[in-house]
């Protein structure tokens, strides 16, 4: 049987103030650790450490959670030739700096919204097969709330433009969703996080128009 050895206790870091991403300030900002607790232990195979923080954004004052760790495993070279361990930091709630989850979001039907909710979670977890399944998905979510139930979603997409909901730039761009989703449905093909937050802008743009835009343009003066 392997010997294990483990130690917990409560530890701030020498380093107070990191820079991280802030879900809410959409950007990268300076927090503060609050609190910490310093976690090392020790298989007959491996050494582990780890590092648990509450952090709070110096700017927007939000709280979140922050977890570092590393192992005798995770060795590479530094700038100068020297083995250093790499340390793997996650942040919860997962979030990117430049992807913010767009206030008018809630302005979607319920049943567009549930699927772009979770497309963005994955997309900010940087779970790529799952964005870009996702973006497919809502891109049918769109179809049926048109009112497009049958054929497949090629077919609901020529459809969407015929019933001018869009264009036929907008019907070329949603196939080039649709093919996105079909690679990472059917070929388990996981496109890179740059061209995932390019597809995930168009469906941005694709929700605002279909309908957050004409909701808003409703309440406009009418002369």
């Amino acid at each position: 049987m392997a010997k294990e050895y483990l130690s917990v206790k409560t530890r701030l870091p020498d380093q107070k103030e990191h820079k991280f991403a802030c879900a809410t300030c959409a950007g990268e900002t300076f927090h503060e650790v609050l609190t910490g607790v310093l976690e090392n232990g020790a298989t007959e195979d491996i050494n582990f450490s780890g590092e648990y923080w509450v952090i709070q954004c110096k700017g927007c004052k939000t709280l979140s959670f922050c977890h570092r760790s590393t192992t005798s495993e995770d060795l590479e070279y530094d700038d100068e030739g020297d083995w250093v361990r790499s340390i793997t930091v996650k942040l919860y709630p997962s979030r990117l700096a430049s992807r913010k989850m767009p206030s008018w979001a809630f302005e979607l039907p319920h049943s567009v919204y549930r699927i772009y909710e979770e497309t963005h979670s994955a997309l900010c977890n940087n779970e790529l097969l799952l964005a870009g399944v996702g973006i497919r998905a809502i891109v049918e979510a769109v179809c049926k709330e048109a009112g497009l139930k049958t054929g497949n979603l090629k077919t609901k997409i020529d459809a969407l433009k015929t019933k001018g909901i869009v264009t036929q730039d907008g019907a070329d761009v949603l196939h080039s969703l649709r093919f996105i989703g079909n690679a990472a449905a059917h070929e388990n093909k996981a496109h890179t996080p740059d061209e995932l937050g390019t597809a995930f802008e168009v469906v941005d743009h694709l929700l605002l128009g279909t309908y957050v835009i004409p909701r808003r343009a409703k309440k406009l003066p009418k002369k």
